[in-house]
């Protein structure tokens, strides 16, 4: 798995992580990181309570105004500064269709409801956890939700079709997506949003996908988020899209950076001005492990070829459990 790398809020601010420069590390291993897994379970829902929320704006989430989205496929990042929760069509070198054309939101009658979890025991394990990473969510399984050709299709403006599809976890403090088959050709790209289209991640393109089809996706903050996949008529007959299931986040992530030690330089604040280059290497990341979510956090470093093989140093007890 190439995990999914984001910059999360502080209260001395947020620094755009480049992700470019190296570091020297002594007596660590460099880990390229993968995730395991794919359990879940089932139950019933109503919609009842769902509407209520999203009519009264509980749910409304908007994106920090300074904020820094690492590209999954080359660790490139990409710094967004748009202001409140205004809809920014596009973002990291790629087009939102339904933003761009000015395509209405989806509406809850159009939506994928994922079964709720049972998350007590969760909870409970997490009260006695120590030492451990930050688990944020737990996964459920997403059975029929997939692309296919006889999907309900919108026509764009410069010819190519649009496939939307709204996926509701209740509850839910965040979602992403495992996706087991995921095959996006030329001329084919998704993206995944809130509803409002306040919080952006893409454009997702062949080249980002595990050479055996599967795709990790980054967060989205709220319980609703939307696949938008855009394809030429050409490209459609070749997608595939596949959802194995997501990752209903029951912890806010942010808060893993309140259990760094007091004698802990915070690096996003005055201290850390000295070395600028080496902060922008440091990034948050979210994996998989036996039917959980954690995050945890590491550094890019550089190996002695210099050919910017997206080597990612990590804490061994990030991943001992694998």
């Amino acid at each position: 798995m190439k995990p999914a790398l984001s910059a999360i809020g502080h209260p001395c601010g947020l620094r755009p992580a480049r992700a470019r420069g190296a570091i020297q590390a002594s007596g660590a291993i460099a880990l390229l990181l993968s995730t395991i897994g794919i359990p879940g379970w089932a139950a019933e829902q109503s919609w009842e309570p769902i509407a209520a929320r999203m009519a009264n704006g509980a749910d409304k989430q908007c994106t920090p105004q300074k904020s820094a989205v690492i590209v999954h496929s080359d660790f490139q990042p990409v710094t967004s500064k748009r202001g409140g929760c205004r809809v920014g069509a596009r973002y990291m070198a790629g087009t939102l269709a339904s933003a761009e054309d000015g395509l209405a939101q989806l509406t809850l009658d159009q939506a994928y409801l994922a079964p709720p979890p049972d998350l007590r025991k969760f909870i409970e394990e997490d009260s006695k956890s120590r030492g451990l990473p930050y688990r944020y969510a737990v996964e459920v399984t997403t059975p029929e939700l997939r692309f296919d050709g006889a999907a309900e299709l919108e026509q764009l403006n410069d010819g190519r079709v649009l496939w939307r599809k709204l996926i509701v976890s209740p509850d839910a403090s965040s979602i992403d997506f495992a996706f087991s088959r995921l095959r996006l050709p030329a001329g084919a790209e998704l993206f995944i949003t809130d509803l409002e289209r306040s919080q952006i991640r893409g454009p997702i393109r062949a080249e980002q996908i595990q050479a055996d089809g599967r795709y990790f996706s980054a967060m989205i903050f709220g319980e609703a988020a939307v696949l938008e996949l855009s394809m030429t008529a050409e490209a459609m007959r070749e997608t595939v899209l596949e959802v194995a299931n997501l990752a209903h986040g029951y912890r806010d992530p942010r808060a893993a950076s309140a259990k760094s030690g007091s004698c802990n330089v915070d690096v996003v604040c005055p201290l850390g001005d000295p070395w600028p280059d080496q902060i922008d290497s440091v990034g948050h990341y979210t994996l998989r492990v036996n039917g959980s979510g954690f995050v945890c956090t590491g550094t890019l470093i550089a190996n002695t070829n210099r050919d910017t093989t997206p080597n990612f140093l990590t804490a061994n007890h990030c991943l001992s459990s694998e």
